[in-house]
């Protein structure tokens, strides 16, 4: 989960590996307080068997745009309350929530299914 950024997924893992990348964007009244925000502006993965779950904290002021390359394998449900999804080379299935934003799918080969309040382009 997402609460504010976009979120990139692309199946193009070579390592088997999932790799995952953060751009922060933090809005503060002073350098000392947009340093703490930053610092605790962190993913938080927990795993359960097979499936990693990855949750962006939610704080005023901030935002998260993710890029995630996991194998192209992976089965992947990306929920988004503000921001785009982008979804591609994924060869299982792919669930995507995009709350107030955009859902994009290319190079799907699994089941899809989405919900978004904007437009998908598949």
């Amino acid at each position: 989960m997402n609460p504010r950024g976009d979120v990139t997924v692309s199946g193009t893992s070579d390592d088997g590996r999932m790799h995952i990348a953060v751009h922060k964007t933090v809005f503060a009244r002073s350098d000392s307080d947009a340093e703490n925000r930053a610092q605790q502006l962190v993913p938080k993965t927990t795993v359960d068997g097979p499936v990693m779950r990855l949750a962006m904290p939610q704080m005023d002021g901030t935002r998260a745009d993710l890029v995630v390359t996991a194998p192209a394998d992976a089965a992947v449900t990306v929920n988004a309350n503000r921001g785009d999804i982008h979804i591609a080379s994924i060869k299982t299935s792919v669930a995507a929530t995009a709350n107030h934003g955009n859902v994009e799918l290319s190079a799907i080969t699994g089941t899809v299914s989405w919900t978004s309040t904007a437009r998908a382009r598949r």
